[in-house]
């Protein structure tokens, strides 16, 4: 995951955790493959007519706006 997070090398989390860098490149391929099981089934993207309908009421003030 700090690979993911603070897009870390694998080369330095090899160094980090004092394993392969072979190994660290497996498990994030294997917990990118469970991660891809899990959230591949989660609908990320939405109607525009769902999405104008769950947009909080604003209407910019011009005095604060300049």
């Amino acid at each position: 995951m700090a690979r993911l997070r603070l897009g870390l090398l694998e080369k330095d989390l090899a160094d980090r955790f004092n394993i392969a860098q072979q190994e660290v490149s497996e498990i994030f391929a294997t917990w990118i493959d469970r991660m891809s099981d899990c959230l591949g089934q989660l609908s990320f993207t939405s109607e525009r007519e769902n999405i104008k309908r769950n947009l909080p009421d604003y209407e910019p003030d011009m005095k604060t706006s300049i």
